[in-house]
């Protein structure tokens, strides 16, 4: 199933293993759209797996700041990196 015209945002803080669940359920329903996850701060281990992850998963888009982000923050820049309507 191929929706083509969504983008799944996701900003994250640490929670290293719940970010993996959404991500592995995502795809297993929508294997091919665009997710954009944002990692505002965090300091388990998120980072690291955001950027292995983008390597082998062309359809994922990672932003990590090292400083705590508010929610807020961290969402609207993941926001910005959607290419979709």
């Amino acid at each position: 199933m191929s929706i083509t015209n969504i983008t799944f945002v996701m900003a994250v803080f640490n929670k290293l293993d719940l970010t993996k669940n959404c991500y592995k359920r995502i795809r297993e329903i929508y294997p091919t759209e665009h997710i954009v996850i944002s990692s505002g701060g965090s300091v388990d281990g998120t980072k690291e797996w955001l950027t292995e992850t983008s390597e082998i998963d062309e359809n994922l888009t990672i932003f990590h700041d090292d400083d705590r982000l508010t929610f807020s923050d961290n969402y609207n820049t993941a926001i910005k990196l959607v290419d979709t309507e």
